[in-house]
């Protein structure tokens, strides 16, 4: 959930997920009332606890920790290989035949 909660501090749209209004740090936060996705009670017998508060504390904690330990940085692998795709697939593009209309049959 906390990389979720990460992605657009990943992407370095916001610094903190309660600056991005969609996302469910919101709802978890109880600052979203209307219009709400989570099924609060249901998520948290689910991970074993019930308490909201308890939850929310920990929950913040969590992120705010990751995000000051700079845990939530773009790893180079994931970054690199999609890059390494990218360019092979410009590659291969440039090295297809260009074909005429007519020449396609379908």
């Amino acid at each position: 959930m906390v990389y979720i909660e990460l992605n657009m501090v990943l992407a370095g749209v916001v610094r903190h997920p309660e600056q991005w209004p969609w996302c469910s740090y919101q709802e978890w936060m109880g600052r979203r009332r209307r219009y709400v996705l989570i099924q609060e009670q249901t998520c948290l017998e689910t991970l074993g606890n019930p308490e909201v508060k308890t939850f929310r504390e920990n929950y913040r904690r969590l992120i705010d920790e990751t995000i000051s330990q700079d845990k939530c940085r773009r790893e180079p692998a994931w970054t690199e290989s999609i890059a390494l795709i990218e360019q092979k697939r410009a590659e291969l593009t440039k090295q297809l035949p260009k074909l005429r209309h007519s020449q396609i049959r379908c």
